[in-house]
């Protein structure tokens, strides 16, 4: 990962090695920016990154949970900020209830779980966590981890008391 690159290039002077390394990438993928705002030096090197791809006319995507104003209100790097700001934004959307259905049947398909999260239990997953499809995989893992080793199938009253926390706190949002 770029933090973890970036801290290791600087503690062994191999910052020249790691420039070298990243410069040779014809595409490079930066995800979660957001939990980079407290790292001063790794903000420094995806600018610099982002100005030689700039000229150079390789790609750089970057991904985030917040637009380039708001990373520079959160703390983000100015001239790193501006510079995001100058590229072609793509938000993604959380998803509607079909997504998410079709996402958790398919982890339903693939489990290894000896019980069986019904459809009705997924149709609650669905109906109660909208915000993003890793908030109802969240959900529907949490109730494989807690029904997973017994037979049987998991219905609504048994997702609604087994996710009962996490809807508190969707609900307090």
């Amino acid at each position: 990962d770029m933090r973890n690159g970036c801290s290791s290039a600087a503690r062994s002077s191999g910052l020249y090695e790691l420039h070298q390394e990243l410069s040779g990438r014809q595409l490079i993928l930066i995800d979660d920016l957001h939990l980079l705002l407290t790292c001063v030096r790794t903000q420094e090197e995806i600018l610099n990154l982002a100005n030689r791809f700039s000229t150079s006319g390789r790609q750089l995507v970057i991904a985030g949970e917040k637009s380039p104003a708001r990373l520079l209100e959160a703390g983000l790097n100015a001239r790193l900020a501006d510079r995001l700001a100058g590229g072609v934004p793509a938000p993604i959307e959380a998803g509607g209830d079909e997504l998410r259905r079709d996402v958790l049947a398919k982890r339903r398909s693939a489990s290894k779980a000896q019980c069986i999260i019904s459809d009705e239990a997924i149709d609650f997953i669905v109906q109660n966590f909208t915000t993003s499809i890793r908030e109802a995989i969240g959900a529907f893992n949490q109730l494989e981890l807690l029904y997973g080793e017994r037979t049987g199938t998991v219905g609504v009253d048994e997702a609604r008391a087994a996710l009962k926390s996490r809807l508190r706190e969707v609900l307090s949002d």
